[in-house]
């Protein structure tokens, strides 16, 4: 993001800074590192330089899909975590030492099995969206390097 002045002979269309801080504001942390991460990906375009409409250009699909698969992951991991019931009758519930009528019902089960598959589900995905933001990475840094040599 430290590049884009010197590439497209621009201002930042955001502070330094909110590169970093915007990752960590709540709700503000849903949109703000993507409009980096586009800024990012039009900085290196050829018809970036000196053009006062540079944030207009086209942004790869790749980096579309990046975000959306990194929002997804982190959603169903909430919705995942909100399924975990925090009773430590469930994790003793493995010892025959419980008396029956305190041990887990087939629902609780139930319950902490969904949490499971869905924070199984957000970590497949988490991982994508990884490899998403590695090819994005060093895409974006190939036209970077580009622009600049």
């Amino acid at each position: 993001y430290s590049n884009l002045p010197g590439i497209t002979g621009r201002p930042h269309r955001f502070g330094r800074g909110w590169s970093i801080g915007a990752w960590f504001i709540p709700i503000f942390n849903l949109w703000r590192p993507k409009q980096i991460g586009n800024d990012i990906w039009r900085g290196g375009d050829a018809d970036a330089r000196d053009n006062p409409e540079w944030t207009a250009l086209p942004v790869s699909q790749l980096v579309h899909w990046w975000w959306v698969l990194f929002l997804l992951s982190g959603f169903l991991g909430a919705i995942g975590g909100a399924f975990l019931n925090v009773d430590p009758v469930l994790s003793e519930s493995a010892t025959d030492s419980l008396p029956v009528e305190e041990r887990p019902g087939d629902a609780d089960l139930e319950q902490e099995y969904s949490a499971a598959v869905i924070g199984a589900a957000s970590s497949a995905i988490s991982a994508v969206a990884a490899a998403a933001a590695i090819i994005f990475i060093r895409r974006a840094s190939q036209r970077q390097d580009e622009r600049i040599a």
